[in-house]
């Protein structure tokens, strides 16, 4: 399934304050979420952070493993293969990406940390293997501002 896959390429920002206003932005857009996490620990820390981080707004969100999964609007992971939680859906995958899997998802977003070498590899070697794909592929990087630019 043909599709759009962004990469997000953090260089200013950690995770933890670059990834709520990423998701923040897809929800205003109208896309649920499946965020999906290589860190068991940075999803709880994640949890706790999209409750916290504007004291204007709200993200409704939830911890995947309940029995009211589907009904989140953004639902964070750390399991093998996200399933969609509504349409449209986008894929957030956070950190190094290790789950392939796209159908379902209308957008893929992957966000990693420039400064850990394990995640910029991971992030190339997902780039290759979409490379020759009928997917959409896009590449933001932060500017010295922390602003996103898109590069390729």
């Amino acid at each position: 399934m043909a599709g759009e896959v962004r990469f997000y390429h953090l260089q200013r920002q950690s995770i933890e304050e670059a990834l709520p206003l990423l998701v923040s932005r897809a929800y205003a857009a109208g896309y649920r979420q499946v965020l999906h996490f290589d860190d068991p620990g940075l999803a709880k820390t994640l949890d706790e952070r999209l409750w916290t981080y504007d004291q204007d707004s709200f993200l409704p969100h939830g911890l995947a493993g309940g029995k009211h999964d589907a009904a989140h609007p953004i639902l964070l992971t750390t399991g093998d293969a996200p399933e969609p939680v509504g349409d449209p859906c986008a894929l957030i995958q956070v950190g190094a990406p290790r789950t392939p899997a796209r159908d379902g998802f209308a957008r893929v977003m992957v966000m990693f940390d420039g400064r850990d070498p394990d995640q910029v590899q991971a992030a190339r070697d997902y780039w290759r293997m979409l490379k020759d794909s009928d997917d959409e592929l896009s590449y933001w990087q932060q500017s010295d501002s922390g602003k996103w630019e898109q590069k390729a």
